[in-house]
Order: structure tokens, then C-alpha cells, then sequence
């Protein structure tokens, strides 16, 4: 990793660094260099009579300002070339040109591609750009079909480490975050038992994830699993399981792609938090106007902490989505 010019401090010994400097300050140079440089210095807290010393004195403060800026820029950087796991369900229109440049549509609509890979996060839609420009012709293959137009119906970014299970209700409490008491029912399974606690009266999930009086607790524990492991397949019209994922995470632990593929199900706005970074997240436009609760939450020692604050909420999700 290399700084760009702007944010590396001026050599005070060059040519090139004292004008730098001078530029930093807005000094002029010539005849009354002198003068300014060292009234400079001395407006800062220097005390001495030497130029090269007044120059060094100015590039230590310098140095001092430009520090902020440089561990933001560091983090970026590593933020940028992190590898994620980049996952997404691509349609595609078939379609063949006739005589006159016209297209014609395959008859039965879109074909649907889920694909995955690897990928620097800053290439995410670089990434999701070549998957949308990816058809070929030989996905339907009983078709003389020259290309089609493809769109990005959904996706999501999880960190490579996102097989980690969560579940131990042992964790600590801690501040700023809702008393595991209130919430977890200690049976090492916190993202069943938060999603039962925060879920329980919103409309369109309630019924879904059998959350009512009728319903026992194992219906619900199993709706919960259910939407996790399955995703829908607009080409088959149903459910179908996940192969890529442990089926059963009530027994064995929730993994971040399951709660992706959760949310992705259940119309959920997404950010996991892992040291203050964002590892995960998944946005949901389409359902942001039904006023379904976001999920954030903090991974800490195999267990979720969620946020509950709206403002802070509405941060995260607003930051992950940059």
C-alpha cells in the first residue's frame, strides 16, 4: 500500500517539500521566505531563529494533521481489497435478432442463475456488471438464441470467515446493547430466539415464521431454519434447499450466509458488524416502503448483539449500502 502524494509530509530538507509546505501554509516564497516561513513557525509554537528548523517544526505539524487522514485512507484501502464472498441471482431475457436488428424474446419469460465468487470488495459491482453481461447461449440449448438481458434481482456480500456459527447463549452482556435476558432463552440458538423477539408482531413475517398463539415452538424454531436453508426459484416456482449449507444450523449454529439467505427470504435489510467493521450486509429495496424492521447486529464470542436504536440503525444500513 502506498499513500498518494497529498497525504505523505514534506521532506523539509528539499527543494520540492519546502515548497510543499510553503503551499500548505499558503507563504510565499522569494525574497521573503524567509520572513514568512519563520513568522509562520513561530505563530505555531516554534521559538527559534533557523530556516531549516522552522521548515522541519512546520512539517511536524504537518505530519501531525495529515495522520487522521492517513488511517482513514489505510482502512479504506483494506476495507476496498478485503475478499468477500459475493453471491447473486442473475435473469436473464433469451432472446435471437431478426433480419432487422429486432429482438425475440425466449417465450416462457427469464431464465434465473445463481452465482457466486470471490472477489475484492471494491470489484463487487465491476463483479455484478460481468455477471449481468454473462448470458450464453448455451444455457438453453434446445434454443437458437443469440444473447440476453440480464439484471441483478438480488445479491449479497458476506466476509469469507462467514461459516462461524453463532450460538452460545453464555455470552456477557454488554453496554449499549438490549440484556440477553430480555431476549435469548439459552438454548444456543440466539439468532432463532432474537428473530422470535424482534419478528414476533410484524406483519407479513409473524405468519410466515408461525409466531402466533396457535403455533408451538418448535413450528416456529423449524419456519426460522426453513427460510435459512431454502432460497426461491422463480424457475421451479417453489423453495428448494441450499446444498452450499449446513441444513440443520437450529442443532448446529446459524452461519452469516444464513442469515443472508434469511433476510433475502423475509424481505430483511442486513449488516453484521464484526471489531467495529462491516462484514456483511444485504439491502432490500423492494420491501424498505412495507417498514420492516432492520437486522444489525455486533458478532462477538459466537454470539449476536443486536441494535435496537433506530437512528443507529438507519446509519448502519445507510453506510453499508455505500
Amino acid at each position: 500500500m502506498r499513500f498518494p502524494k497529498s497525504l505523505i509530509t514534506p521532506n523539509p530538507k528539499s527543494a520540492y517539500g519546502r515548497t510543499n509546505i510553503r503551499r500548505q501554509f499558503k507563504l510565499k516564497g522569494g525574497s521573503k521566505e524567509r520572513n514568512n516561513v519563520l513568522n509562520e513557525a513561530r505563530n505555531q509554537g516554534y521559538s527559534g531563529n533557523r530556516l531549516d528548523s522552522a521548515y522541519k517544526y512546520l512539517a511536524d505539524i504537518l505530519d501531525v494533521i495529515l495522520e487522521p487522514d492517513r488511517k482513514d485512507f489505510k482502512r479504506k484501502y483494506q476495507r476496498d481489497n478485503q475478499r468477500v464472498l459475493l453471491t447473486a441471482v442473475v435473469r436473464y431475457r433469451p432472446y435471437f435478432r431478426g433480419k432487422n436488428g429486432s429482438k425475440t424474446y425466449h417465450p416462457q419469460g427469464v431464465v434465473e442463475i445463481s452465482k457466486n465468487r470471490q472477489v475484492k470488495r471494491k470489484d463487487v459491482d465491476k463483479t455484478l456488471k460481468e455477471w449481468r453481461d454473462d448470458f450464453e447461449p448455451e444455457m438453453l440449448p434446445d434454443y437458437p438464441y443469440a444473447g440476453g438481458d440480464g439484471s441483478v434481482s438480488s445479491s449479497s456480500v458476506s466476509s469469507i470467515g462467514g461459516r462461524t456459527a453463532v450460538r452460545d447463549f453464555a455470552a456477557l452482556d454488554l453496554d449499549g446493547f438490549v440484556p440477553n435476558d430480555v431476549w435469548d432463552k439459552k438454548r444456543n440458538m440466539c439468532f432463532v430466539d432474537w428473530i422470535q423477539h424482534r419478528y414476533c408482531d410484524v406483519k407479513g413475517i409473524k405468519k410466515k415464521l408461525k409466531m402466533n398463539k396457535k403455533a408451538t415452538q418448535k413450528e416456529s424454531d423449524d419456519a426460522i431454519e426453513y427460510y435459512s436453508t431454502h432460497h426461491f426459484d422463480e424457475w421451479e416456482n417453489e423453495y428448494v434447499l441450499d446444498i452450499t449449507e449446513n441444513p440443520n444450523p437450529n442443532k448446529t449454529g446459524y452461519t452469516i450466509n444464513h442469515i443472508s439467505t434469511f433476510c433475502k427470504n423475509l424481505g430483511i435489510n442486513f449488516v453484521s458488524i464484526v471489531d467495529s467493521e462491516i462484514i456483511a450486509y444485504q439491502r432490500n429495496k423492494k420491501t424498505e416502503n412495507l417498514k420492516i424492521p432492520s437486522l444489525v447486529f455486533e458478532l462477538k464470542s459466537n454470539h449476536l448483539y443486536p441494535f435496537t436504536d433506530k437512528h443507529k440503525v438507519k446509519c448502519l444500513v445507510e453506510k453499508a449500502s455505500k
